[in-house]
């Protein structure tokens, strides 16, 4: 028995030897030490710059560009979520006493949902103890939060000329609110706290940034803090300052969310395009604005350094009562979606500007049981071969196809 065991303990050790010998490249280091060593810095490099980040993580599979081969990380941006009170009092009677404005987005949803990261602009506010109120100051149940998030939102900037309308402690109650249903955000903030965030998408370190050019005349109402403590004005040295701090701190990718420029114009000003144009200079990546209610050109700028961003000046009503019949402007009824690819290339880890398509929106207005309904209607879904073709009648489809050539005709015109 002894025998036995000592050739069995002797083949065991032979079996030992040959199995870590056939490891070992030429030189005679181990194939499998040396890939979990580079592995596990690339982890911890990760980790260390993402390390206290909140990650958003919508469980999309990877994508990859199919001439680079690098990753794509996908984002959508979109404009301005208003709240007018047709919209509130459709939301109470769709949802039976209980708010619910999920209707508004019913067409939409799906593409929101499909992307690594959306954002849009919250313009308007939520209160604790203000009855819901329109046009010109705007509080909203907090209810519209959620029905954002459920749509597939999962970044809002709050920096807006309508910041302010449920006085100061409505600027906390739209923070709380966005915190409780999960949804990230920047451009207003509670006393102390920053004055923008980061967030881990699919591994990059996002900064995201929101500034406004003013309150509507607001500020004195914010009393317990000064107004610039806890909101984001459209400062250039600011802003500039902000993303020194966010490439400072490793940021990845850089997104700002200017409020700015002239209501119903469809060209932007000089200062937009001088300020839009500095931000990318300065570092940033993606300047999306919004303000005017009517989308505006956007453009691919290359930075002093090389490095190309994108601008879009500004996105229109992603969703509002701002209807032809209203205001007898078909533009309010027009928006952008704009779905952008960010490439990161798997050996470096470095990042550029992909492809960046636009899908054209109508904000549709109709009457029904419930009242008078602001309902989005991605374009492409209602023309000829569109998923929802049949979901209009011959007269909205007639509005369909008219704004649809004027949003490509206006996102294309050339930025000088």
């Amino acid at each position: 028995m002894k025998k036995y065991r000592k050739i069995l303990s002797l083949l065991l050790v032979f079996l030992m030897a040959f199995s870590l010998s056939s490891c070992k490249k030429q030189d005679g280091k181990s194939n499998i030490s040396s890939d979990i060593s580079v592995s596990n810095k690339e982890v911890k490099k990760e980790n260390d710059k993402n390390k206290g980040i909140i990650k958003i993580d919508k469980k999309r599979p990877k994508k990859f560009d199919e001439k680079s081969k690098d990753e794509i990380i996908n984002i959508k941006a979109g404009g301005d979520l208003m709240a007018h009170m047709d919209q509130v009092d459709y939301a109470r009677n769709y949802g039976n006493g209980k708010y619910d404005f999920s209707n508004q987005f019913e067409y939409v949803k799906d593409f929101l949902k499909d992307s690594d990261l959306t954002i849009g602009n919250f313009e308007t506010s939520v209160s604790k103890t203000r009855e819901p109120s329109g046009y010109p100051q705007f509080t909203t149940p907090k209810e519209y939060i959620r029905d954002i998030k459920d749509a597939g939102f999962d970044m809002l900037s709050t920096a807006n000329n309508h910041s302010v309308d449920s006085f100061e402690e409505g600027i906390f109650d739209t923070i709380d609110a966005m915190d409780e249903y999960g949804i990230a955000h920047a451009g207003t903030r509670k006393p102390g706290e920053d004055r923008f965030i980061y967030r881990n998408v699919k591994g990059l370190k996002v900064s995201f940034m929101s500034y406004t050019y003013g309150v509507n005349g607001l500020d004195s109402l914010v009393t317990e803090n000064k107004p610039e403590d806890v909101i984001n004005y459209l400062e250039p040295e600011k802003i500039k300052a902000d993303i020194k701090e966010a490439k400072k701190n490793k940021a990845d990718l850089i997104i700002v969310y200017p409020h700015w420029g002239v209501e119903y114009q469809s060209y932007p000003t000089d200062d937009q395009i001088k300020l839009g144009r500095d931000m990318i200079d300065w570092g940033a990546d993606l300047v999306i604005g919004n303000h005017p209610h009517v989308t505006q050109p956007a453009e691919r700028y290359k930075s002093k350094d090389g490095k190309e961003g994108y601008i879009a000046y500004s996105c229109g009503n992603f969703i509002a009562c701002q209807s032809y019949d209203v205001l007898g402007d078909i533009r309010t009824e027009q928006s952008v979606l704009y779905d952008i690819n960010i490439l990161r290339n798997n050996k470096t880890g470095k990042i550029k500007l992909g492809d960046v398509k636009i899908h054209p929106i109508w904000n549709g207005h109709m009457r029904d049981e419930n009242g008078y309904l602001a309902k989005d209607f991605m374009i492409e879904d209602f023309l000829e071969g569109g998923k929802y073709y049949d979901k209009v009648n011959e007269t909205q489809r007639e509005r369909i196809r008219k704004c649809d050539e004027m949003i490509i005709k206006t996102v294309n015109t050339k930025v000088e």
